[in-house]
């Protein structure tokens, strides 16, 4: 996670500075998320700013000598785990000699991973902080297991009954939280339990604290005006506002960034009492707490109620305990319904005494195989038939499965990527032909007396049938035979059979090696291009009917499979259908499926309404939107379109009689993405990328008549002062920007001439 990446970049540097050792941060392509990456000794980044390096900046990679690959179980992930996978096994199939040490808690199949790694597995129960596990059956608390790093701590206490109502465990937990001064997260389901519970608790605590007049009231009084100055005029910030008054809050990805950093500092500085939170904070930041406490053991998901996985649920309980703070740490289990004491039995057994699932490999999908294949051969290393299978039987997915059904998956996307001009054949490079080992494994109760196999024999008497013996005679021949023994079915096939010979080499085309550098899907890279080149040819005819639209090419970068789009409810069924009849003459590309079609369609209108200037609290009304998840959109979109552009620009199918069209497409875009970044209309766009200029600053700018920034220069005396009366304004904010402009601008002040300045006659 980037959050996490920072966290542990802040604590590596503070060793750095003392030892002597650079430390570099790697997380994206933004300001700020860079940081000394080309000359560190120590370069802290996620699993896919890692792929991305390796990819664009391979001599980076030249000195490595160690990699330390933290929560490897993640490989497990269908999203994240293919990159993961596919950057350690960079390392296993080169000659280098990059030690990789791989870290996890949750891991039910160690052994199976770390002989793909070819490692030594080292397995410990210690733990830095005491952890006891207990079940919460309503408010009758059992400890089931201690896990510690001493003996003599190991004893487990003797189960109690909470004080507080039967009715509602989690008031009596916190109660009993707070009566032992102690701060606790509580995980949850959904982002409205969080929210619910958060209130609910806060309400409680205040009552109790308002009639005990508590001094930490008026610290939480402190705390409230420094959240309201993070948030973003939305219901949601009213509601975290509202809690943080009680000491208790809510956290998940519907609060901005701002929110969720500023509710992880107060509660490590020990200003806020209790966290409610969705099951993604326990993956994100390292904030563990004295207690944690599950209440949702269950999701609801493709329309049925389902366990967590033990994987997910002792992630969560490994957050109990914090080192250096806390001598031990508490993780219960809530156990809900009318059986809840045999329902205790039950979860204790699953997810306290037993282990975590197998990880395995989700590198077979078709996403990954095809993003990933393009990648070896777009960087130039592994670009032979031989090397591509070669590559991935040094996978995790090649070690723990057998190979046929992959090879037949890893052919058909090369056949893809060539058929759609991201790769191209180059023929056959007869010289490897050596280089390929004939390998054929045995079974000790089966043998071939003969140097070839008697099928071939008798192949060979019959008419019409011929065979070479040196293979390099035939054209374009693949050395394997294509036959393997039945006994050999379950077993890793080193050459497996495929309809392209394994001596044929590839090379990625400008454009395939343009959609690896940008980091894109391939299928998204199409799309794009095609519906680019729509675009142009629209331009070019300017006819009435088919008009090139904003909303048109949001469609279009909504439509990729790199972007992630809001689902839609069905009280929204209706507006969606209107909206997609009046701008299907827009649409770039063709239309999916209803459920995906109209899920395009929703998140065309929120980022349509984004930079039409809409707040965040009308978006929320209109869309039910959070602005968490909205900047995750915007960021998304941002990077779309500018890779969209870039695809634009390097496509050479107009560059003659159609290059202006090509180029208004291109500046549209552009414009485009500057606004769906700021969130404004194209007026402001003069101004609003000026220092601490955002859209609201930049309206006052146009509602004072200003267009450019060299027009604040102009601004009177009387102006400033009105412009300073306006919220968000003040005498430094103003100063700074005049400077700023004077300094773009290379604007010299010089002062102006007065009559009774010029010297007189003789005057020395």
């Amino acid at each position: 996670m980037k959050a996490l990446a920072g966290e542990k970049f802040t604590e590596l540097s503070e060793i750095g500075n003392v030892i002597g050792l650079k430390i570099g941060l790697s997380l994206g392509d933004r300001d700020g998320e860079n940081t000394n990456i080309n000359n560190a000794d120590i370069i802290v980044c996620t699993s896919e700013k890692f792929d991305s390096l390796m990819r664009n900046k391979p001599e980076l990679m030249e000195g490595l000598s160690i990699i330390i690959a933290d929560e490897v179980h993640l490989i497990h992930d269908y999203s994240r785990g293919p990159t993961m996978e596919i950057n350690l096994t960079r390392f296993l199939y080169s000659n280098s000699n990059v030690q990789i040490i791989a870290l996890s808690a949750t891991v039910g199949n160690s052994e199976n991973l770390a002989k793909w790694l070819r490692a030594k597995l080292i397995v410990s129960s210690w733990r830095p902080v005491t952890l006891e596990q207990s079940t919460l059956a309503n408010i009758d608390l059992e400890p089931r297991k201690r896990i510690s790093n001493s003996k003599e701590t190991s004893k487990l206490p003797p189960p109690r009954t909470l004080k507080g109502p039967a009715s509602q465990p989690m008031i009596a937990a916190l109660e009993d939280s707070l009566e032992q001064n102690i701060q606790s997260l509580i995980f949850v389901s959904t982002r409205r339990s969080a929210q619910s519970l958060a209130r609910k608790l806060s309400e409680r605590v205040r009552k109790k604290w308002t009639r005990e007049n508590n001094e930490r009231l008026k610290e939480l009084e402190s705390l409230k005006k420094e959240i309201s100055l993070l948030g973003d005029d939305s219901s949601i910030s009213d509601s975290l506002e509202s809690t943080i008054l009680g000491g208790v809050v809510f956290h998940h990805a519907g609060l901005n960034s701002k929110q969720r950093k500023f509710i992880e500092e107060a509660f490590r500085n020990k200003k806020i009492l209790c966290i409610v939170a969705t099951p993604t904070l326990a993956s994100g930041v390292n904030l563990p707490a004295r207690r944690v406490i599950i209440r949702d053991l269950k999701r609801y998901e493709n329309g049925m109620s389902r366990w967590l996985s033990v994987m997910e649920v002792q992630q969560m309980l490994g957050r109990a305990g914090r080192p250096r703070y806390d001598s031990i740490g508490e993780a219960w289990l809530h156990c809900k319904g009318e059986r809840s004491f045999e329902n205790a039995d039950e979860i204790s057994e699953r997810f306290i005494h037993g282990n975590p699932e197998d990880v395995t490999s989700k590198l077979a999908s078709e996403n990954a195989l095809r993003i990933h294949i393009l990648a070896m051969v777009s960087t130039g290393r592994i670009n032979t038939r031989y090397s591509i299978s070669k590559f991935f039987k040094n996978t995790f997915l090649g070690h723990s499965q057998p190979v046929k059904m992959l090879e037949e998956r890893i052919e058909q996307w090369i056949q893809w990527l060539s058929e759609n001009e991201l790769i191209t054949r180059l023929g056959c490079n007869n010289e490897l032909y050596d280089s390929i080992p004939i390998e054929i494994t045995m079974d000790e109760n089966e043998s071939w007396n003969d140097e070839v196999p008697t099928w071939i024999n008798i192949a060979k008497g019959s008419e019409g049938i011929s065979f070479e013996n040196n293979p390099k005679s035939v054209s374009k021949a693949p050395k394997s035979l294509g036959f393997n023994l039945a006994s050999n079915w379950e077993q890793d096939i080193i050459e497996p059979k495929t309809s392209e010979p394994l001596v044929m080499t590839y090379e990625a085309s400008e454009f395939g090696r343009l959609v690896n550098r940008m980091y894109l899907d391939p299928t998204s890279g199409l799309l794009l291009r095609d519906g680019l080149r729509r675009a142009v040819r629209r331009v070019y005819r300017n006819e009435e009917n088919l008009p090139l639209t904003d909303e048109g090419l949001l469609y279009l970068i909504s439509s990729t499979d790199d972007f992630m789009n809001f689902w839609w409810k069905d009280s929204e069924y209706e507006i969606l259908l209107e909206k997609a009849s009046i701008i299907e003459n827009e649409l770039l590309n063709k239309k999916e499926l209803e459920d995906i079609h109209l899920s395009r369609i929703k998140s065309t209108r929120v980022l349509s309404d984004w930079i039409e200037e809409f707040e965040h609290r009308e978006l929320e009304k209109r869309h039910n939107v959070m602005p968490g998840d909205l900047r995750t959109r915007i960021e998304l979109a941002e990077w779309l379109l500018f890779s969209a552009k870039q695809i634009l620009y390097y496509d050479k199918k107009f560059d003659e009689t159609y290059s202006n069209s090509k180029s208004i497409v291109m500046e549209k875009m552009e414009n485009l993405r500057k606004r769906i970044r700021y969130g404004c209309k194209k007026e402001l766009l003069n101004l609003v990328t000026l220092p601490n200029i955002g859209r609201k600053r930049a309206r006052d700018l146009v509602n004072f008549g200003l267009q450019t920034p060299k027009d604040i220069l102009k601004l009177t005396s009387k102006d400033k002062n009105k412009l300073l009366s306006l919220p968000g304004w003040g005498p430094k904010l103003l100063e700074k920007l005049t400077q700023r402009i004077k300094k773009d601008f290379a604007i010299i002040e010089v002062d102006e001439k007065r009559p009774d300045d010029e010297p007189l006659p003789g005057e020395k």
